[in-house]
């Protein structure tokens, strides 16, 4: 199962917006803890957050500069 993460960045006051959307694959993921452990699981799972952190940023810093 797939997991869409959909962020919307507005400024009410200029009507400007911005969208980010990532995909979080569930099943991938049980299966990395079903054949690596939990360990691995939550390697993968920090992984997918540093990402979506350093997109959401970049994304974040081109909205606010415009």
């Amino acid at each position: 199962m797939k997991t869409i993460i959909e962020v919307s960045i507005r400024n009410d006051n200029e009507k400007k917006s911005s969208d980010l959307s990532v995909l979080l694959d569930r099943d991938e993921l049980a299966n990395i803890v079903a054949t690596q452990g939990l360990e691995a699981g939550n390697k993968a799972l920090d992984s997918f957050v540093e990402k979506f952190v350093s997109q959401f940023k970049q994304k974040l810093g081109s909205f606010l500069n415009k």
